[in-house]
Order: C-alpha cells, then structure tokens, then sequence
C-alpha cells in the first residue's frame, strides 16, 4: 500500500511565514485538493511535496507497502506538472516526448506514436514547442506528467491556459491513469480542477 505523509509542514521567505503546520495523510486512491488565493503558498507547498524546494520546518514520508522511500529518490515515485515548469522550445513535439522519456518510465509501456495519439496534438508532432500556443504547451506538460508510471501526481492548477476542450481532454486523462496513484492538486477553486478530489485542504487554515 503506497502513503504519502506531510508531518508540521511551514515555509518562511526571509522573516515572513507563509504558510504553518501543513499535516496530512494519503494513500493509493486519493486525490487531494489544495485551495487557496493567490499568495497563499499552495504552489510553493507543492513543490516542497515534490522536493524542488525545502521546507523551514517539517518532514514528508513517501512509503511503499510500509517501507520507507528516501527523500534522495522520491524524484523515481514523483511526476509534476505546473505553469512555471518549462518545456525545451527548440524541440519538436516528437523530440520532447522522446527526450523526457529518456529518463522517466512510460505507464504501460506507451510509445512515442502513442502518446501522440493521447495528446490530440498529432497534426503538431514536427512543429516546434516555441510556436505552440500556451494551451498546447500546457496540454504537453500534462501529457508527461499524467503518462509517467509514477506513483505520486502533483499538478499545480492543471486547468490554467486550457480552454473547453482542453479541460475536457485533462479530464479524461486523469480519470484514464489516476488508478493506484496519489493525487495532488493546487487550484484557485476551478471547478473543472475540483472534480476528482476526494480530500480537501485550504491554505488560508495554516496561515497566521
């Protein structure tokens, strides 16, 4: 059985906290929601959970069937997805699925032509990521973080620059590869963000 603890979690920037004792416990199956304004350290919080930053105070525990993953190699269990995230603009579309899973794993071995095929965005394979629109490449980022075989899936406000087919198409996705996984989600409180969560917390509840 996959858990994922945060134990006390807090976050200062020089002399100012912002956020406090962020706790919670999750395992395989649950999708975690974290609300919160602009400014109130969801996207920050997220990326402590995925090891990209540390905290000021507080541990995060990562364990498969009991035993404990080392904080060194959560990057093997992890795949994130956020706006501040950036794709290699040079690329083709074909070029940055081949790289990126050069070094992750593929769920159920998909193919390059496959993943094609699930992003909707074949007529673009030859295209390079700096003329795509912000849709599309919000579109790839989820794409490689929702097909990695990871057993913990941190979007940071997935729906940003989607339109309705767009959010259509990250449903889907998500309903498709969210089996036996963690999920966690940072959103403003976007509906179409919201639809999976079967857990909620609210940054406004661990500030001063």
């Amino acid at each position: 059985m996959l858990s994922f603890e945060a134990n006390q979690i807090s976050k200062k920037f020089n002399k100012e906290w912002i956020f406090k004792n962020v706790s919670f416990l999750l395992n395989a199956g649950d999708v975690l929601c974290i609300s919160g304004n602009n400014g109130s350290g969801k996207s920050t919080l997220l990326q402590i959970l995925s090891g990209y930053r540390i905290p000021t105070n507080g541990t995060i525990e990562l364990k498969n069937d009991g035993i404990e993953i080392k904080e060194e190699d959560f990057y093997k269990h992890i795949s994130f997805s956020s706006p501040f995230l950036e794709l290699v603009e040079e690329f083709t579309l074909i070029e940055q699925l081949d790289f990126y899973f050069r070094f992750k794993k593929a769920k159920d071995n998909l193919s390059s032509g496959e993943l094609l095929s699930l992003s909707l965005l074949e007529q673009h394979a030859y295209k390079s990521i700096r003329d795509f629109s912000s849709g599309m490449k919000q579109r790839v980022k989820l794409l490689l973080a929702i097909t990695t075989r990871s057993n913990l899936l941190l979007l940071d406000e997935p729906c940003t620059n989607l339109d309705a087919s767009g959010i259509e198409w990250y449903k889907k996705m998500l309903e498709k590869f969210s089996a036996n996984r963690i999920i966690i989600i940072s959103t403003n409180s976007h509906s179409d963000e919201l639809f999976n969560c079967n857990k909620f917390i609210s940054m406004e509840s661990f500030t001063d």
